[in-house]
């Protein structure tokens, strides 16, 4: 759903004047299909994760709808999904706009003359960050689902690396984002006596990779073992433990880290062997997906309760 705010303006600046003042705030002009007369521009702040979709900022002509003698319109809008700072940008251009060409405001969703009501919660940038991690996941897991089939057992076959794949780098890219979103645990790699190679060391000098990369190169997150070793290790997390759970997906209840143990051997044997489960039906493939959905959510849980960290930014933005 969007959110709309309008500043409504009895004068009209260039457009010179119109980007002494929001240029410094961030905002960028932005091609977008619009009118003729009409301009746009966006902002979107990726420095500590602040933005998650950005927001719009149009310049349209008045219509039937806006007050008698409007002769510009600023209108700032933002999607579904927006950040806390993303609705915030939103109300601080309005309000820079209307301290220096005046207006009158109004807020269409509450139907009032009001800045916007900004209640989403202020995640911070390591939630987001491993946010966007959960994200990239699942949304990997329904490219999957898409594309298995009940009389396709090649295609099935051959989506279960990928599937190992998504899980792999689920578990990497959530470590890499939260040791370089978390200072106090970076601190532990610091405080390692294992060497380095020279060629780590210089895509650390130009900043080709960064620590937390250059650290998480040392583990196989394929392999459980390397996984919960690199977890516990500077997260405090047990993945094991964290996988030990009993779920259902459909008719089947199975503990979660089974069924995870089970894909990996699977892979295994159709990449190194070349084997075909000649049984890998429909079926068994959305049971596969739906243990995989659950070890996400597992994170999801684990992180909220033992650390009160927020990953799925769905439930919160």
């Amino acid at each position: 759903m969007s959110i709309d705010l309008f500043l409504r303006c009895k004068t009209k600046p260039s457009v010179k004047k119109l980007e002494a003042v929001i240029f410094p705030l961030g905002w960028k002009k932005k091609d977008h299909i619009h009118l003729k007369g009409e301009r746009s521009y966006y902002w979107f702040q990726s420095e500590n994760f602040m933005s998650i979709r950005g927001c719009w900022l149009f310049v349209r002509k008045p219509d039937e709808e806006d007050p008698k003698g409007t002769k510009v319109v600023f209108h700032s809008y933002s999607n579904a999904a927006r950040s806390h700072e993303d609705l915030e940008a939103q109300n601080e251009v309005i309000r820079a706009l209307r301290k220096e060409f005046g207006g009158s405001l109004y807020d269409p969703q509450a139907n009032r003359a009001s800045y916007l009501h900004n209640d989403i919660p202020k995640l911070s940038p390591g939630e987001k960050a491993c946010g966007f991690v959960y994200i990239n996941f699942q949304r990997n897991l329904s490219r999957a689902f898409e594309i298995i089939d009940e009389h396709e057992v090649l295609r099935n076959n051959v989506t279960i690396p990928f599937l190992i794949a998504c899980f792999e780098s689920f578990l990497k890219e959530f470590f890499i984002a939260y040791l370089e979103t978390h200072p106090d645990v970076q601190e532990k790699v610091y405080e390692k006596t294992s060497k380095i190679t020279y060629g780590e060391v210089r895509a650390l000098l130009k900043h080709e990779k960064t620590l937390a990369e250059v650290e998480a190169d040392n583990y196989s997150f394929q392999n459980l073992d390397s996984a919960n070793h690199a977890y516990k290790t500077y997260i405090d997390i047990d993945i094991y433990a964290l996988l030990n759970e009993r779920r259902r997906v459909g008719k089947t209840s199975r503990v979660v880290r089974e069924v995870v143990q089970e894909l990996l051997e699977l892979r295994h044997e159709i990449v190194h062997a070349a084997h075909i489960d000649q049984y890998l039906d429909k079926g068994r493939m959305e049971i596969y997906i739906g243990y995989l959905r659950k070890a996400g959510q597992l994170f999801v849980d684990k992180f909220l309760v033992e650390k009160d960290f927020r990953i799925d930014l769905e439930e919160y933005v």
